[in-house]
């Protein structure tokens, strides 16, 4: 389930994102940028759990309830590599346009992200091209990014 994160959950979050292993896959955001999110009307953090359980958070941005476009700018699991993957992205897709009226969900991801580019092409979502060197990872190094994008009307059912 995703539901809007609170300030009770930004440890979560800020732990998450802090994780080694999320230095070469998604940006940090400081714990007062993340509180703006909260209340902000062009992004929206979310919380997914299951069973109760914190399992993830996902960071959605654009005009949200106005364009019809969302950017998915951030996603990541508490426990990657368990095949929970494939039901956040559910939840999400479910979410975005179904809850939000939205008719697409787009995103870009690291090209060397192989576990996450199938995920996203197992979901149902295309990839719509490539940005050569456009990212500069935390750890330093400039990466392509894969542009992955779905329609209302593509979306799996």
């Amino acid at each position: 389930m995703l539901r809007p994160a609170t300030p009770d959950d930004l440890d979560f979050v800020c732990a998450l994102q802090a994780r080694p292993e999320y230095h070469a896959l998604i940006a940090e955001d400081g714990r007062d940028r993340l509180l703006g999110y909260l209340s902000g009307t062009s992004e929206q953090l979310l919380i997914w759990t299951q069973d109760d359980k914190f399992e993830g958070f996902v960071l959605l941005s654009g005009n949200l309830y106005g364009s019809g476009k969302v950017e998915l700018r951030r996603l990541a699991l508490d426990s990657p590599g368990r095949g929970q993957g494939q039901a956040l992205l559910a939840d999400l897709i479910s979410y975005v346009f179904d809850d939000l009226g939205a008719y697409r969900l787009w995103f870009d991801v690291a090209d060397d992200n192989d576990r996450a580019r199938r995920a996203y092409e197992r979901a149902g979502f295309i990839h719509e091209g490539t940005l050569r060197k456009h990212w500069h990872r935390r750890t330093g190094d400039k990466v392509d990014l894969a542009l992955y994008g779905m329609l209302a009307e593509d979306r799996k059912r």
